[in-house]
């Protein structure tokens, strides 16, 4: 990148330009846009991490993975690019969706499309960076205008009104939806502005802390041990899809996949993990749980939990939906019957999964399954 930034284009003051809006053309004032091509201030990179094989013995820290703090800042670029602007179409439908959604009382956005529109088309013209120190620019603004105190239970709440620039007056809700924020987010801005800062803090280009200390290689070594008690090894079918030199090319392989039981949650599976540490006195740091959940399913791919319709057989489908019209006496002893049997079949089941050994083996056949033949003959099955 350029560390000078450019100059502004210079406009030929020689000839004569007309400013009459072609019929059906939309006059526009500006077409200086951000390039949204650049890479993003607020961005951090994880730290990559990948399972050790069965022969290798290195170890490091989380430490060794954290990246330094970059002392300096890239500068921003602009250049011209009408691409980037939103097109009428996208513009017409984003403001027709902005007033559906206006649910207040007086219907601030109703009669106000031409506005949203003008506003809209001005937003899209500025960066993520941009648009939340404009977030935070018109707050600090408007809690210094026409702003009234509420007593509420202990404290006090500042009330004031919002607005928009070429909109005027509209509530709150309908102020997060055009500037696409949440209420959270207002409220942490708020918070920021009475400390007496209303401007964007700078990224510092650090990881996170949290993450950086958890113990990925303890975590995986916890699932591997824990699906190999209850987990079912299944061959599974994998297709892929390659383009080389213009030409789709398909290509299939057998992988062994691990499929946890059904009743198995990423909640549940977390409550595991925590029960293991708890009751072995471990001094390792627990991830959240969605730190717990994207781990997991990054390096231990081939670990799957079944789909709950899976422990689901057709006729107990068809006797659920025939329940819905009306429950009959009929259709509970016939509900009954059916499960009754499921539970001897899956006892036998069990039994013969003790018994299993070297020289005997057990096949089971699901007969309450339907099957599934590939709509197409090319199609490997």
């Amino acid at each position: 990148m350029d560390p000078h930034p450019r100059s502004p284009p210079q406009l030929s003051t020689t000839g004569v330009v007309s400013t009459e809006p072609l019929p059906g053309q939309r006059k526009l004032l500006g077409s200086l846009q951000p390039d949204f091509h650049r890479h993003s201030d607020e961005a951090s990179s994880d730290s990559a991490w990948e399972p050790l094989s069965a022969g290798s013995s290195g170890v490091s820290s989380a430490e060794d993975n954290m990246a330094e703090e970059s002392d300096s800042e890239s500068l921003e670029e602009y250049s011209v690019d009408g691409s980037i602007v939103l097109s009428d179409d996208r513009l017409r439908e984003e403001v027709t969706s902005l007033i559906q959604r206006d649910n207040c009382e007086e219907r601030c956005l109703q009669g106000k499309a031409a506005e949203l529109e003008n506003f809209s088309r001005s937003l899209s013209h500025i960066s993520s960076r941009e648009k939340k120190q404009s977030v935070m620019t018109a707050l600090a603004m408007l809690m210094k205008m026409d702003t009234t105190v509420r007593r509420r239970g202990t404290g006090e709440r500042l009330v004031f009104s919002y607005s928009l620039p070429l909109v005027g007056r509209v509530c709150r809700e309908s102020w997060c939806n055009v500037f696409q924020v949440s209420t959270a987010t207002i409220t942490r801005f708020r918070r920021q502005i009475q400390g007496g800062a209303f401007s964007v803090r700078a990224h510092s280009g650090r990881l996170n802390t949290n993450a950086a200390k958890i113990d990925i290689r303890w975590l995986v070594n916890w699932f591997q041990s824990f699906e190999k008690k209850i987990g079912d090894v299944v061959l599974v079918r994998v297709r892929t899809k390659k383009t080389i030199d213009g030409e789709v090319r398909k290509h299939s392989s057998d992988e062994n996949y691990t499929l946890l039981p059904a009743f198995f949650t990423w909640d549940r599976l977390y409550t595991e993990m925590q029960n293991y540490v708890k009751e072995n006195e471990l001094d390792v740091r627990e991830p959240r749980p969605a730190t717990f959940r994207k781990q997991l399913q990054r390096y231990c791919p081939t670990i799957r939990i079944r789909s709950p319709r899976i422990n689901v057989c057709d006729l107990c489908s068809i006797l659920y939906a025939r329940m819905k019209s009306g429950v009959t006496a009929e259709l509970t002893e016939e509900l009954g019957v059916h499960t009754a049997a499921a539970k001897l079949m899956r006892l036998e089941y069990q039994q013969d999964l003790q018994s299993v050994s070297e020289d005997h083996a057990v096949i089971v056949m699901d007969f309450s399954q339907n099957l599934t033949l590939p709509g197409v003959t090319s199609t490997p099955s």
